[in-house]
Formats: C-alpha cells, sequence, structure tokens
C-alpha cells in the first residue's frame, strides 16, 4: 500500500492484521531501530527541506489508542537559525531591509510609536491634491514565518498591534511553514483578550485554522485562559464545537487540562459534553485520565456519559475509579 502523506507528515503503510497506531515523520522525535529495520524506506523530495532527493530511513512516533492521528513535525528542518534571518516582500512599497528590522524589532518590543514610525516610511506622502494611495504593507517575516503583528499579538502588545493594522498588516496571515498560525492564536495562546478584541473587531477571522485545524479557541482552552475564551465566544460566529484535524473540540483541551471555568463557558455556550474525537477520547475520559475530579462532576452534571469508552476500550472506571465511585 502506498504511504500517505499529509502536511509533511509521512504516515506508515498499514500491514495486514497490524493496528495503524504509528506515523512516520522527518524530524519524528525518537528513533526505533529495531522497528526502523523492518519498516520500508520512502523516496522523498527533500529539496524544500534544502537537503538532495535520496532513500531516507523514517523516524517513529507513536500515537495512542486505534488509527493513525494527522499531526504535523513543528520543527524547522537543520539546526536551529542564529540571530535575526528576515524575509522581505515590499509589495510594491519602499521599505528596505533596514526600515522591515526595524518595524520588526519594535513590534517584539511593543514600542508602537516606533512601529508607526517606521511604517509612515513605507511610502510616500501623496502631492497636494492627490488621493492617498491604498496601504501597502510589506510582508515581513523571520527565518520561522513570524510576522510583526504575530509576534506583537503574542506578546500583547495592543497599541503596537493597532498601528500594524493601521499601517495595512494582515490581520489573518498565517506562518506558512511550521504551525501555521494566524495573529489570532498567538494572543488566545497567551491570553491576552485586549488584542483577541481588537483582531476581531479589525476583521480576524474567530475561526481561522492553524497547520493542525486547530482554531484560537483550541489553544485558549488548552491553556486555560478563560479571558482569551470569552473575548473569544464574545463574537457569535466563533465555532465553539470546531473540531481540529484529530477530531477534539475545545472542550476537550479543556478537559484535558482540568480548566472548570472553561469548561463551564463553552458549555453554557451550547459545547457538546459528548463529542468524542477520533480516537473515542471525550472530554469526561480526558478528565478522568487527568485525575481532575471538579471536571469530570461538572461535565458529569452536564450529561456526559460516563459509560463512554475510548476506541482503545478504556473507560472512566479504569481510567479513574476512585472519582467514578463517588458518583454511584
Amino acid at each position: 500500500m502506498a504511504s500517505k502523506v499529509l502536511s509533511g507528515v509521512f504516515l506508515e503503510p498499514e500491514r495486514p492484521g497490524s493496528r495503524p497506531t504509528s506515523a512516520l515523520r522527518i524530524n519524528g522525535d525518537r528513533s526505533l531501530q529495531a522497528s526502523m529495520s523492518r519498516m520500508p524506506k520512502f523516496e522523498i523530495d527533500m529539496s524544500e527541506y534544502g537537503a538532495k532527493t535520496g532513500p531516507i530511513g523514517p523516524k517513529v512516533v507513536h500515537l495512542h489508542d486505534l488509527g493513525v492521528l494527522k499531526t504535523t513535525s513543528w520543527k524547522m528542518p537543520g539546526p536551529s537559525p542564529a540571530g535575526l534571518l528576515l524575509t522581505l516582500n515590499d509589495v510594491g512599497t519602499s521599505c528596505d531591509m533596514a526600515i522591515a528590522k526595524t518595524i520588526y524589532e519594535a513590534a517584539v518590543r511593543g514600542d508602537a510609536a516606533v512601529v508607526a514610525e517606521a511604517c509612515a516610511r513605507l511610502a510616500p506622502p501623496p502631492a497636494e491634491g492627490e488621493e492617498a494611495p491604498p496601504k501597502l504593507f510589506p510582508k515581513i517575516e523571520d527565518v520561522y514565518g513570524l510576522q510583526p503583528l504575530s509576534l506583537a499579538a503574542g506578546s500583547g502588545h495592543v497599541e503596537a498591534v493597532v498601528a500594524l493594522l493601521d499601517a495595512g498588516a494582515d490581520v489573518n496571515a498565517v506562518q506558512p511553514v511550521g504551525r501555521g498560525e494566524a495573529a489570532l492564536h498567538r494572543a488566545a495562546r497567551s491570553g491576552h483578550a485586549a488584542v483577541i478584541t481588537t483582531l476581531l473587531e479589525r476583521g480576524a477571522a474567530p475561526n481561522v485554522a492553524s497547520a493542525d485545524g486547530a482554531r484560537p479557541l483550541h489553544l485558549a482552552a488548552h491553556r486555560g485562559q478563560s479571558e482569551a475564551a470569552a473575548a473569544l465566544l464574545a463574537v457569535e460566529a466563533t465555532g465553539y464545537d470546531a473540531t481540529d484535524l484529530c477530531g477534539r473540540s475545545p472542550l476537550l483541551m479543556a478537559a484535558e487540562g482540568g480548566h472548570v471555568p472553561l469548561l463551564v463557558q463553552l458549555l453554557d455556550r451550547g459545547a457538546n459534553a459528548n463529542h468524542a474525537d477520533d480516537n473515542g477520547w471525550t472530554a469526561l475520559l480526558l478528565a478522568c485520565k487527568g485525575q481532575h475530579a471538579d471536571a469530570v462532576e461538572l461535565l458529569y452534571s452536564r450529561g456526559a456519559d460516563m459509560s463512554a469508552m475510548t476506541k482503545g476500550g478504556r473507560t472512566a472506571q479504569m481510567l479513574a475509579p476512585a472519582i467514578v465511585a463517588a458518583h454511584r
């Protein structure tokens, strides 16, 4: 059977009678030499990674339960870069690398005044009596594909975010490599509610998906960022039951960490208490796995099924017998 390729992840072909529980990927975290000797080699075009095409010995990452999870390796190919390496596409502006570096570094620091001053140099002012041309913002990226807006948003620099947006920065730009996140993802992960509100008011897509299908609400839920989640849920279009590539909803992410306030927010909004991911894990089962008694109690009181079972046969009773016993 031919190998299946998803976002740079090479999945092991199924063997008769075997469970597809592992994924092959370049730069995997672990290598099992014994397993590698039994696995096929692949001819992979490595030109995008700066290497010649040739047979690659796959590395193995074991996954939980049945089914191969669709996943992405976030590692950059090759050694980590040193220093600041920027790429620039000036899209018709007067930006040069010196201005780009100034904008980038000011965004990281949150220096809105320097951002605004540098952005004002991107295009000459219109001549008297002429209309101002449409605002064009250069595409400034570091080696990880991160742009000034995403960096400012992830650090909670609201004024710098506003300055960049006023200058024409793309509010929905995503990383072309790595996690494929937008500014809204980074603000949600770090819990910057004011930045989230600003981005949404300026046209950010509330359900923008990263490379692994995660929405900003997934990241807020995973980190237990209640204020960030509230800012996202304030927008009616936000998908409170949206799923990533593994079928996980924000409720599952919150349950795994035992983030009760966030569970309440999602359930009050209408999240499905019995949604299961691609491997059959429900929010209640994940809360049991983490021994989060308060989360289990809340989910059970909101209609979560205590008899749910994963595809691997795990039940709440197996995962947290003491917690389950308290509800009998």
